[in-house]
């Protein structure tokens, strides 16, 4: 009995402690979970300590500010501090809307902005920066943008973005000229040829989606076992549009490549990728200096192996 009893207490010495400590976890996880909520900025910096993921915290911040607007501009020094600058725009934009008259000349949002103008012009944040620049700040940040832009070399989404504008108000620097169509050749006279395919021996990899400012789409897939991919190009003027082609992948080093097609007697190097960096070029539209396309998540999530290869007519 009296080991009996021993046992008992030494259980509920070992349990009802670790009971006490799960209770406290499971409350614990629920204050940091998707529900977390501040009741002031100064718990962004508990969040913070507490090791918690970085998004929740932020994602709780933003909905303390949605519901307290007089936040935002706060919100937004704290966000730009503690993540890259372009986070701290969801914030910048709804003090924007308050009509505060220091919010353009202010550094944060300054650094902010160009940040997000550096971003993939279709992107969120991209957009809030370039609203933030175009509609609000133009003349009190267009000194500190034309600085950024000027310091670009070669192509960047800060130039694509960024060069269009300042062209239009006269006060583009030199770097957004357009790169000369010599050091990305769309045309070489070559006596290589794409292979002729059996359709019905092709299997596609991952088809990717890019897409470019203006609507237009380029969709491409390779070929398994081979430096083949079958591209299709939407929402271009030119006789391409629609069609599906079979190109072929030049691999230049340094991470660029052209992926070029037959073209009458020539090659045509339809995409050249520098640097991370795609440009388009299809006969008839932009062929000057291509356009721009950059990768759309969603876009390629919905895409389809099949249909692609079903539109594909060798």
């Amino acid at each position: 009995m009296f080991i009996t009893k021993m046992f008992s207490r030494a259980v509920r010495a070992v349990v009802l402690p670790s009971l006490a400590l799960c209770a406290l976890g499971a409350t614990h996880a629920q204050s940091v979970g998707p529900q977390l909520s501040f009741k002031t900025l100064n718990d962004f910096e508990i969040c913070q300590r507490q090791s918690y993921a970085g998004e929740t915290c932020l994602l709780a911040m933003e909905a303390f500010v949605r519901a307290n607007p007089r936040a935002a501009m706060e919100a937004g020094k704290i966000a730009r501090l503690n993540y890259k600058s372009y986070a701290a725009l969801r914030f910048f934009e709804i003090a924007a809307k308050q009509k505060r008259s220091d919010i353009c000349q202010d550094e944060d949002v300054q650094l902010a902005v160009v940040s997000g103008l550096a971003l993939p012009g279709d992107y969120p944040d991209a957009k809030r920066a370039r609203t933030l620049f175009v509609d609000q700040c133009f003349t009190q940040q267009v000194a500190v943008v034309v600085k950024e832009v000027g310091s670009e070399s070669g192509d960047s989404y800060l130039k694509r973005n960024v060069c269009p504008i300042l062209e239009k108000h006269r006060q583009a620097p030199p770097s957004c000229q357009p790169v000369a169509v010599a050091e990305v050749p769309a045309q070489t006279s070559t006596s290589e040829k794409l292979p002729q395919l059996d359709k019905n021996t092709i299997t596609l990899g991952y088809v990717k989606v890019y897409s470019g400012q203006e609507g237009e789409r380029v969709t491409m897939a390779p070929i398994k076992d081979t430096k083949l991919f079958l591209i299709r190009f939407d929402g271009v003027d030119s006789p391409w549009d629609g069609k599906v082609m079979l190109h072929q992948e030049a691999n230049r080093g340094n991470d660029s490549a052209d992926f070029w097609t037959d073209h009458g007697s020539a090659r045509w190097n339809s995409l050249a990728r520098r640097s991370g960096m795609l440009t388009v070029y299809v006969p008839g539209y932009k062929t000057q200096n291509g356009f721009a396309v950059h990768y759309a998540e969603k876009l390629s999530q919905e895409s389809d192996a099949k249909a692609l290869l079903k539109a594909y007519q060798p």
